[in-house]
């Protein structure tokens, strides 16, 4: 018989509510998400230029 393991248990503290943001101050929160490409200035002034 094998035993079945918490699927939370071998998460960071980041990836809980109350560990995450609850508890932290508002400046103090980091890492509540990674975006998947990072815009930079120029990129969103080319968007904006076009009707994006």
């Amino acid at each position: 018989m094998t035993t079945v393991r918490h699927p939370y248990l071998r998460l960071p503290a980041r990836s809980f509510w109350r560990t995450a943001v609850a508890e932290p101050g508002p400046v103090d929160i980091t890492d509540l998400w990674t975006p998947k490409f990072a815009f930079g200035r120029l990129m969103v002034a080319e968007l904006l230029d076009r009707g994006v």
